[in-house]
């Protein structure tokens, strides 16, 4: 091999583990605080998410992976994420679902709680909601080292609020 090309390997190398290559990661807490933890309806549509089944900034550039699923009841799209925290405990996956029977809108976070810091975080949260409006709801549950945070509305939202 010629010293420019191990010159070049080396650079690809080194460039591709610095940090400055990635991007830099992503905290949800401030962005969806309200979403989430305050009032599940306050907005009608999907965080970082369209109608047209284009995901947004600043959450695209964090996503490995998608995967669209189409059943008669429900049609979901799965955004697999890298560096994307909330309240500092890592989301591994963002769901964005549409519920055909019952015209819901679903948003899912899937939070990891493999670490004493993460479940630690994930204690002090408070995922209630503190509004009085029928139809909307979140759930929150935890399987093993996985904590699953649901907020779901009703596709009529503006109709089903009075506004």
């Amino acid at each position: 091999m010629t010293a420019k090309f191990c010159a070049l390997i080396t650079s690809v190398f080194i460039l591709g583990f610095s940090p400055s290559v990635y991007a830099k990661s992503l905290e949800l807490r401030p962005i969806l605080i309200d979403r989430f933890e305050n009032d599940c309806g306050v907005r009608e549509e999907y965080d970082f998410h369209d109608n047209e089944d284009q995901v947004m900034q600043p959450l695209s550039a964090h996503i490995m992976k998608t995967k669209n699923e189409e059943e008669q009841i429900y049609s979901s799209t799965i955004y697999t994420l890298k560096d994307v925290f909330y309240a500092g405990i890592p989301v591994i996956k963002m769901d964005f679902s549409f519920g055909n029977a019952a015209q819901q809108f679903n948003e899912f976070l899937y939070l990891d709680l493999r670490t004493p810091q993460s479940r630690a975080q994930f204690a002090k949260l408070d995922f209630k909601q503190r509004h009085q409006k029928k139809y909307t709801d979140i759930d929150v549950s935890v399987k093993k080292h996985i904590a699953t945070v649901q907020c779901y509305w009703p596709a009529t939202f503006n109709e089903s609020v009075g506004r």
